[in-house]
């Protein structure tokens, strides 16, 4: 509901971006995939193609290494990429928030960005830009 709510609103959507959407903060004290795989694939693709049509960037801001410092992997992390790879067959386009808080963070960011670019299979078609 609160996806729709910001689709139905008023603004420059071309200049929006959706922010943090599988940040484990939409299910504090759990596991973000506990939500994440309630929604039904329909729903993403019916959200997401909203998305795209208003030209809306996605964010992709979550960690390629895990707090393990495990590396994402298909087999592993399926639950939380798919949600991506499900926009990006929808036609959404996508970039990065570093999340950096600082400026040696942004060495992080930048390896972090590439691992995740290759996951998804991302190139410059892909890329949200104003």
């Amino acid at each position: 509901r609160r996806f729709d709510a910001l689709l139905d609103a008023d603004l420059p959507h071309h200049k929006v971006g959706l922010a943090h959407f599988t940040d484990g903060l939409i299910y504090p004290g759990g596991k973000n995939t506990d939500v994440l795989t309630r929604i039904p694939e329909s729903e993403y693709r019916r959200l997401f193609g909203r998305a795209a049509e208003l030209g809306m960037g996605i964010e992709l801001n979550m960690p390629a290494a895990k707090a393990d410092l495990r590396e994402m992997t298909w087999e592993e992390d399926a639950d939380e990429l798919n949600v991506y790879r499900i926009a990006k067959e929808m036609g959404c386009k996508f970039y990065f928030g570093s999340d950096a808080h600082t400026v040696a963070g942004l060495g992080w960011a930048k390896r972090n960005a590439e691992k995740i670019i290759d996951l998804l299979d991302l190139d410059e078609q892909d890329k949200f830009t104003l």
